[in-house]
């Protein structure tokens, strides 16, 4: 081979002859092909050659048998809108490995093949130590799929030319001292806007299944170096942040909230804070959301008893699906932090990522500093989910909320365990929901 024909500079000549004789062909649709090779500026001269025999029959075939015009001496760089193969051929690699499946093309999802959000976190943080490319969540996010995030990839690592400014694509996040904020699906500044609150990637698939046009965004606290401070101010200034971030984007439209857990305690904090700044939501969505001070009646032997019975119940669930082979071995071991060690050691499953580690760390952070807080009542409108792996008393306690939330609140129920309420049929039950709820407004 002459390595000539392999630098930057003669490649991305060439890729210059390419995109002006497809832009030239579109411009003139009737013109014949004579005319159109006559317009597209080919010059061996453009293209370097080595003097042996094979690569000078090669270079005469790349000039035209008729005057053209010669190429410029230093022609503007070629922005390149499609990933390296190269980088493509590893970034699947690195997706089999963390799906357990062969994606099938640059336009393969990362969701659509059974990622889920550790396995994005654990994909982007094999992606940072093998490929040297650090992608943030909601650039992810902005295209899920193979050839996206290569795309991404190369961009920061300078294998292709950034876009140019007017091509480039809406931010998807935008910081704020507390919270980033991540745009999950865009609409018109008119549509309805959703708000859900941290774990992004848990809200991708209701992003998906949701019919009405809608605008939805992601609050997502990004470290816990954010939290840092005294649990009241902390979390007076994390609700303020949101509620303003939100009030920002709300004006004349209706407004949703969603969260999980403890992040469904907070999106209530932003509604109620909202409502004193005169925007009130349609509907509050809490899933599998105990009110922080729950427990505050029960003896210490009652709560450890109430968590005594939750394991069981997960180890029950956990071996039905082991004997029903809806899981293997190493996956039923896996669920146990006793056996999860050896495994990771072995190599039999992947460690924790950093990213990983600091979510739940966030996790353990947030719980904190709503256990601190008064106890607090919201009358608007809100709706409860319920997994299958809730206390029996959850429905007749109203998640410990009874006297705080209107007295009609309804409680649905999800298929599933509590960390996969937003699966599969547990996020189709809450699309429906929403989209009702959604319909009947704009009725």
């Amino acid at each position: 081979y002459d390595t000539g024909l392999f630098d930057e500079s003669t490649v991305r000549r060439f890729a210059a002859i390419v995109q002006q004789g497809f832009a030239t062909a579109f411009d003139r649709p009737t013109a014949t092909p004579d005319t159109l090779l006559a317009a597209v500026p080919v010059a061996a001269a453009a293209l370097p050659v080595s003097p042996q025999p094979a690569t000078e029959r090669a270079a005469k075939a790349w000039a035209a048998p008729r005057p053209v015009a010669p190429a410029p001496a230093q022609p503007a760089p070629v922005r390149v809108l499609h990933a390296a193969p190269l980088t493509l051929a590893r970034l699947s690699a690195i997706w089999r490995d963390c799906l357990q499946t062969a994606p099938k093309g640059a336009a393969s999802d990362f969701f659509d093949l059974g990622g889920n959000s550790m396995g994005a976190l654990r994909m982007l943080a094999k992606v940072e130590a093998d490929l040297g490319a650090r992608i943030a969540i909601a650039a992810f996010f902005d295209n899920p799929t193979l050839g996206g995030l290569a795309c991404k990839i190369d961009a920061q690592l300078g294998i292709i030319a950034p876009l140019p400014e007017e091509q480039k694509p809406e931010l998807a996040a935008e910081d704020d001292t507390i919270w980033n904020v991540i745009s999950l699906r865009q609409a018109p500044a008119s549509a309805p806007l959703i708000v859900s609150v941290n774990q992004p990637f848990l809200y991708h698939g209701l992003v998906r299944t949701l019919e009405p046009e809608v605008e939805v965004i992601n609050l997502h606290v990004r470290d816990t170096s954010v939290l840092q401070g005294g649990n009241i101010e902390v979390l007076t200034a994390l609700v303020d942040a949101g509620a303003h971030i939100v009030a920002n984007r709300a004006e004349g439209r209706a407004l949703y909230l969603i969260g999980h857990c403890v992040d469904g305690t907070l999106a209530l904090l932003i509604a109620q804070k909202l409502v004193s700044m005169g925007y009130v939501p349609e509907l509050v969505s809490m899933i599998d959301c105990w009110a922080p001070d729950a427990n505050a009646k029960l003896t210490r032997a009652q709560v450890k008893l109430r968590r005594l019975g939750a394991k069981a119940r997960r180890w029950g669930q956990n071996l039905r699906q082991f004997v029903r082979r809806d899981i293997g071995l190493v996956e039923f071991m896996s669920r146990n932090k006793i056996t999860r060690p050896f495994l990771e050691r072995s190599g039999r499953i992947p460690r924790e990522t950093e990213a990983e580690h600091e979510e739940w760390a966030v996790n353990t952070r947030l719980v904190a500093l709503v256990r601190s807080m008064a106890p607090v009542a919201y009358q608007g409108s809100v709706a409860l989910y319920a997994t299958g792996g809730q206390y029996a008393d959850a429905r007749s306690r109203l998640f410990g909320w009874t006297g705080r939330l209107p007295a009609d609140t309804p409680i649905y129920d999800l298929p599933g365990w509590h960390e996969y309420a937003l699966k599969q049929h547990g996020v189709k039950i809450i699309s429906a929901i929403l989209t009702s709820r959604l319909n009947r407004r704009a009725a």
